[in-house]
């Protein structure tokens, strides 16, 4: 005979808890899979109850959280671990991450400029700041 087992799905709790994020400590379901949260998770939850002790810290946790419900955790981790590396510790900072995981900057191609080698200077001349001081000097209030 198999006993009978309560299956928590942590992510079902996660609206409630936006509404009640003081129950985070408390919830059952995430206590579990707080277990198996890599450890940016932990440092992104310190860091943001640092920041907003009120409580708005933990909100904002939960609703990375809730990221789990569209994306894979590895993205959630890589993002998180990216918002931690550039000092963006909030939810926009993390979504921000995630929606450009894996997009490189396409470098814009160098235009081919041999047969117009009048063109090849152009916006690499030395700057003159002597027709800056032209400017202010003409048009500087008496």
């Amino acid at each position: 005979m198999a006993q009978k087992q309560d299956v928590f799905d942590p992510l079902h709790y996660l609206l409630l808890l936006e509404q009640r994020p003081g129950a985070l400590e408390y919830a059952k379901p995430l206590r579990q899979w707080r277990q198996d949260w890599p450890a940016s998770y932990h440092l992104l939850l310190r860091r943001l109850r640092e920041q907003w002790p009120d409580g708005r810290g933990v909100k904002e946790f939960i609703q990375v959280l809730r990221l789990h419900q569209q994306h894979p955790a590895p993205q959630i981790e890589q993002a998180v671990e990216q918002a931690l590396a550039y000092g963006c510790v909030h939810f926009d900072g993390v979504k921000h991450c995630l929606e450009h995981l894996g997009q490189e900057a396409d470098p814009t191609p160098l235009l081919d400029l041999t047969d117009k080698p009048h063109l090849a200077l152009v916006g690499n001349q030395p700057l003159d700041l002597g027709r800056y001081d032209q400017l202010i000097e003409r048009y500087a209030p008496l």
